[in-house]
């Protein structure tokens, strides 16, 4: 039990925001995959936008296709048992890496955010998730590349 105790003392301990490392990134092409019918395409737009504000902010350029993304999904979970609508959404940087012991390029995430959530109103929830997303983001970028 004292190592247990130990060893999430040392995790606690650590300031990395989370396990993936967003140094060395100049350019990213922004996507927003909407699989569900409860999000608009008025929001889709105001997040795509609110992805692309943030990179700018922190200096990663967004112009062009890139192999390397910058991707929100969304998506729909049913909890049949009680008729409730849970909207998850994935902030997710995806890049062709190189596997060790692989020939090939693969496709990696090499970043990613999420959240789950219960909602009345999705389309404000879902911008204010993605908000909150967007700025551990950009704290985590800044701390790194400093």
């Amino acid at each position: 039990m004292k190592r247990l105790t130990y060893l999430l003392l040392f995790c606690l301990s650590l300031k990395a925001d989370s396990p993936f490392t967003l140094t060395e990134i100049e350019r990213l092409y922004v996507v927003v995959e909407n699989g569900t019918t409860l999000i608009d395409k008025e929001s889709e737009v105001k997040m795509k936008q609110m992805m692309t504000d943030t990179l700018h902010r922190v200096g990663i350029k967004t112009d062009g296709f890139e192999e390397e993304s910058f991707v929100l999904l969304i998506g729909l979970h049913r909890l049949d048992f009680e008729d409730i609508n849970l909207i998850k959404m994935k902030l997710l940087i995806g890049s062709q890496v190189l596997r060790k012991g692989a020939k090939e390029e693969v496709l990696g995430i090499t970043y990613m955010k999420d959240d789950l959530f219960d909602t009345t109103e999705p389309n404000k929830d879902a911008i204010d998730s993605l908000h909150s997303m967007l700025l551990d983001f950009e704290h985590q970028y800044k701390e790194e590349n400093e």
